[in-house]
Order: structure tokens, then sequence, then C-alpha cells
């Protein structure tokens, strides 16, 4: 009687919780008890990882609670993978973790003199956040090359899911025409069209390296759906960059093979031009090629200069830069490295470039390996962190926290630390001979039978 009661109290309580949360988000607080068991249990970091940059893609949605949602979660997994993380410490590449530990203190001592302290205070909480889920959790001695391998084509699975979505929302839906269909869902399709740069160059890379297997269609496929999609929201930064690191891995990769299938994907995506023109309105492609906006990115860079120039050693704290941006003229400055200028002086910035350089560095001797596998990983990273590098100069994605390119960029840096640490397999020799001791003479052989002890005399 006594258990009965229990029970029965238990699903009373479980049913006034439900009834609080509805039914929706009772099961989707379910799922995330089951995800987080699947992570801790099996100390699944890369999976943490995957769903920060899969939240990271949504949170530029149009629907403000999909939004929160988005955002809350992706905080939610970054934290589980830090926690996964110091469940199994291994240091990444010394110096490459010393510069972020460097930048990570800029951030915090920032939040001092900021304008913003909430702002501040969520970018240092990032920065103290990515130091071990992105550094540590890809660098213990339980990863190996292979597995990170594995953890790059999940993320080309990811950009095959967004072309899905891409496919859906401009192709079938039925809201509207055009970019009409493609903004019903998303805030911003610019904002958009880059996150799906970032995941679109793992899907290129898997192309080029012959990693895709049985799944080499569902891939091209989804890879000319993608560039589709940013040519018609004209994200001029996103493909001029994806443009660049594809030349990076085409310098390592030169099969006819690759060439071929690169070549008709361009031709298919210019012969689906005058399509992508219909769906957007020539409006709108007019109105984008025409200015190219220079001049007012031109405007933002100089306010930029000029007032981060006032504090150019220790800049003017966390967020600064957004906070001023959106007070003055309501956007951001378009450029990361100016932006963490303002934020950071001349210090903060020094750090940060030294990061990138050195992650590259370690990138392309990881790309020159004879290992094929290191080499694989290698080119990946090289031409990712030149993505996103590239990106930072027109863009501000690089210096926020809840950016797509962001997300991308450490989790370069924290494969980039963990490859370090695997040391390279050297090639075996297919034959190799052992020499023989010569033979030994009868007379010098031991007779048959107990040796002599040691110290008697010999016979």
């Amino acid at each position: 009687m006594l258990v009965l009661a229990q029970f029965k109290t238990i699903s009373k309580i479980f049913e006034r919780f439900g009834e609080a949360l509805g039914p929706g988000m009772f099961a989707g607080m379910l799922v995330l008890l089951g995800i987080t068991f699947f992570i801790l249990a099996g100390r699944r970091t890369h999976v943490a990882l995957l769903c920060v940059l899969c939240l990271a893609l949504l949170t530029v949605a149009q629907n403000e609670a999909i939004a929160s949602l988005a955002q809350l979660g992706r905080w939610y997994f970054l934290a589980l993978a830090a926690v996964v993380a110091l469940m199994r410490p291994g240091p990444g590449r010394p110096l490459l973790v010393a510069l972020l530990v460097i930048y990570a203190l800029f951030n915090l001592v920032g939040v001092v003199y900021t304008p913003d302290f909430e702002s501040g205070l969520v970018r240092a909480i990032f920065y103290v956040l990515a130091i071990p889920a992105f550094l540590l959790s890809l660098g213990p001695p339980a990863h190996t090359i292979e597995s990170q391998l594995r953890f790059v084509r999940l993320l080309g699975l990811v950009g095959v899911v967004l072309a899905l979505l891409h496919a859906y929302f401009v192709g079938l839906a039925p809201q509207g025409r055009g970019i009409q269909r493609f903004a019903s869902f998303y805030e911003s399709s610019q904002l958009m069209s880059l996150g799906t740069a970032t995941v679109t160059l793992p899907m290129i890379w898997v192309l080029l390296s012959k990693r895709a297997g049985r799944l080499f269609l569902p891939f091209l496929v989804a890879t000319l759906v993608n560039l589709t999609v940013m040519i018609a929201s004209t994200q001029r930064a996103g493909l001029f960059s994806l443009a660049g690191a594809t030349a990076i891995l085409l310098v390592f990769y030169r099969a006819r093979g690759a060439l071929i299938a690169l070549a008709g994907g361009t031709a298919f995506v210019l012969i689906a031009w005058p399509i992508v023109t219909f769906l957007v309105s020539e409006e709108f492609l007019m109105q984008r090629f025409g200015s190219f906006e220079a001049k007012g990115r031109a405007y933002y860079w100089q306010i930029a200069v000029e007032e981060g120039s006032k504090s150019p050693i220790i800049g003017h704290g966390s967020g600064a830069a957004t906070d001023y941006a959106r007070k003055h003229f309501g956007k951001k400055f378009h450029q990361a490295y100016l932006a963490i200028f303002y934020d950071f002086g001349l210090l903060g910035l020094s750090a940060f470039i030294a990061m990138i350089v050195v992650a590259m560095v370690y990138a392309f001797r990881l790309a020159r390996s004879r290992d094929p596998d290191r080499k694989a990983l290698g080119v990946f990273l090289l031409a990712s962190l030149a993505q996103v590098a590239a990106q930072g100069l027109v863009e501000t994605g690089l210096a926020d926290t809840a950016n797509q390119t962001a997300t991308l960029f450490y989790l370069s840096l924290g494969l980039v630390a963990g490859a370090m640490r695997v040391p390279e397999r050297r090639a075996q020799p297919r034959y190799v001979f052992i020499p023989q001791p010569p033979p030994v003479p009868p007379h010098r052989q031991h007779p048959p039978g107990p040796l002599p002890a040691i110290g008697s005399p010999p016979k």
C-alpha cells in the first residue's frame, strides 16, 4: 500500500509538471535529458559540440521562441561539452592553448570597464567555456586522427540536412516566392547564407578527399543546393571565402575526377542562374550587385578606427564594439578585427591574430604529412581557418559568440590542438630483413648436460 501511495504521489507530481510545461515542452525536456545522459555516460564530447553548431544555425530564426531556445540550448551544450572535457583532461598544443587563455583573460578583464556589462559578461563566460570544450575535449589521448576525421564528416552531414531545409523553404514552401520563402523562416537570409558557407566547406572536403563513400551523390546534390541558395541571397562574403577555401583544397587534391565534378557543379549553378533570378526577383539582384555596400562599410570601418584609437592599448571593454555600433548606426562594424581592436586594443588583437596564425601553421604541418589521414585532416583545417579568417575581413561573425563562423573557428582550433598531440605513424617496410648470427663451430658448442658453475676451473 505504501508503495502504491508513493507511486500515485509521484504520478500526480509529473502530471502537474506536464500540465504546466505543455506536452511539447515536456517531450523536449525528456529528449534533452536523454541526450544529456548519452553524452555524460559515454563522454561523447563531439556530440555536444555537434549540437552547438546545429543550434548556432538556428539562432537567426524568424520565430523568436525558436531563436531563444536555440540560443539557450547552444549555451547548455557548450557547458555540457566543457564538463565532459574536464572529466578527461588532456592538454592540446601548449602555445595554442596559451594564446586562447590569454584572449579569454582579455575578455574577463574587459568586463570590469565595459559600457555594457551584460554583453561583456556573456562574452567572458563563452571564452571560459570554450577553453575546455574546444581545446581539451578533442585533444585527450583517447582520440585519434580517425575519430576526428569522422567528426568532420559529421559536419558535412549537417550541411546535407541544411540543404534539405533550404530546398523546402526556397523551392517547396507555399508561403510566397523566392527570397520571401527563404526569409519566412530566417530572420536574415544573409546571415543564414553565411552560416550555410560554414557547413558547405566540410561537404566539399568530403567530395574532394573521396571520403563520401556511398553518399557521394547526396553530398554532391546538397552542395549544389547550398551554393544555389547562397547565390540567391547574394551572400558575397560567404561565397568569396568559400571559393578561396575550395581553392586551398584543390591545391592538395588535384584528382581529375574531383576537378570534373567541381567544374560540372559550377556549370550547373551557372545554368540554374536564370531560375534563381526568377525566384529572387531581378530588382533584388540589381539592388545587391549594384551597390556592393562599399561606402557603408568603409564608413563603419573609419569610425571603428577613430573611436578605437582613443584607447588603443587595452580597448573599451568586452562587447563595447557591439554596444557602440548598435547605439550610433544600428548595425555592426562589419569587420571582426576592428571590432576586437575596439574591444581589447592592440594587445587583444595581437593575441587573436597570433592564435589564427599559429593554428594555420600547425594545420599546414598536418597537411604536409605523409600519413594520408593526418594530411586529410590538416587540409580541411587549413581551408577552414582560411575561410573564417577571410570572412572576418568583411563580417563581424568571427568576433561574436553566437555566430556559426565563431563556432566553426573554435571547433577548428580544437581539432588542431588535438591532432598535434597524436604522434605521426611511420610507414613500416613491407619486408624486414633480420640478420641471423653465424653458426657456432662444433668444437665451441657446449656438450649436453648441465653448464659448469660460475668460477669453476676450465677443463
